[in-house]
């Protein structure tokens, strides 16, 4: 999707335009919102974020990549005042359970919200899981994220970066 990439690329202005248009496109679809969240992270904006993020889970509760979105975005951001473990680990356990546990970037979220709140031992086992879930190709960034893990160190997103 062209938002997602012009994030990516940290053409802020032009993703949220894009995000804009894909949300008319489809008002049913929260991925979308929560999507665009980590555009408005990305800008410091926390009360853009979590509306969007908010929204997004409103709009499509049963979606497992909406609550990952906000999982992820919760747990990872590299900004102190737009991380909430609590709420990403809430996040992260909803997205688990609505995959049934079978996607490999729901078990990564949830070992990043667990590492958001110290808790390395259980961050371990659920970064080990989503290794295991995951193809050979795309393996050693979670490896990486697990090495910080067994460091007692969380991992903080780039908002530029998923």
């Amino acid at each position: 999707m062209r938002a997602s990439l012009r994030r990516r690329q940290g053409e802020f202005d032009d993703a949220l335009t894009s995000f804009e248009k894909a949300i008319q496109l489809a008002p049913s679809h929260g991925f979308y919102l929560t999507s665009r969240a980590f555009v408005w992270a990305a800008q410091g904006d926390r009360e853009r974020m979590m509306q969007d993020l908010d929204a997004g889970a409103r709009i499509s509760p049963n979606d497992a990549f909406v609550w990952n979105n906000r999982a992820w975005l919760l747990a990872t951001s590299p900004n102190d005042s737009l991380r909430d473990g609590k709420q990403a680990l809430q996040a992260a356990m909803k997205a688990c359970e609505l995959s049934k546990g079978k996607r490999d970037s729901c078990l990564n979220s949830l070992a990043a919200a667990h590492a958001a709140l110290d808790e390395f031992a259980k961050a371990i086992e659920w970064q080990t899981k989503a290794i295991e879930l995951t193809p050979l190709s795309k393996r050693p960034k979670l490896e990486l994220r697990l090495e910080l893990f067994r460091e007692g160190k969380p991992y903080r997103e780039s908002h530029t970066a998923k």
